[in-house]
């Protein structure tokens, strides 16, 4: 929450207008999963049903969970430690919020290096492979460039896209709920 202080005194009106109106895209999250699950049973690309009207409720629902945790953070007696808390945050993020763009994924990878280097080993492994679904799906000749023939049709690659999304999100689910476990904040 210090983060945005400077920005509270220069101009609190925009700074509430950016945080009310930044959506970002549904590339990766719970969004992204219910799109690939529809697609694959249409077998077309389909947007997630109220896809809209779901980014914005995840939006208040991070922001919600967020600031009960911050506060919660800032009146226990104990200490949690700074990485932890940047962890949680991020986890927070990329777990209940729905607008989540690829370049996203590597701002937890270095506080998870500091910490814990074999949970920043998974990480990077479900975060690549969420990527490399997402790009096989998306972007094919991104991935098989070199290789045109090797791009797959769209039932496989909705389904990598799908599997890999999931994974990812569920690791963040289980990263998220032993980093709170471990500061004892629920």
């Amino acid at each position: 929450g210090l983060i945005f202080l400077p920005f509270v005194f220069v101009n609190l009106k925009a700074l509430i207008k950016e945080v009310i109106s930044y959506s970002g895209v549904t590339d990766y999250g719970l969004i992204a999963i219910l799109r690939a699950f529809y697609s694959s049973i249409n077998g077309s690309f389909t947007p997630a049903p109220h896809s809209y009207y779901l980014l914005k409720l995840s939006k208040f629902i991070f922001l919600g969970l967020y600031s009960f945790l911050t506060v919660k953070m800032w009146f226990i007696k104990r200490k949690i430690l700074l990485l932890d808390s940047i962890m949680i945050v991020f986890c927070l993020f990329y777990f209940f919020y729905g607008g989540i763009s690829s370049q996203y994924l590597v701002w937890l990878l270095p506080f998870l290096i500091l910490q814990n280097q074999k949970m920043a080993i998974a990480y990077s492994f479900f975060a690549t492979a969420a990527l490399l679904g997402f790009y096989s799906y998306f972007f094919p000749e991104m991935i098989f460039w070199m290789f045109p023939s090797l791009i797959p049709n769209f039932k496989i690659a909705i389904t990598i896209h799908f599997l890999t999304v999931t994974s990812f999100w569920l690791f963040l689910g289980f990263l998220l709920f032993s980093l709170i476990k471990k500061n004892r904040l629920l």
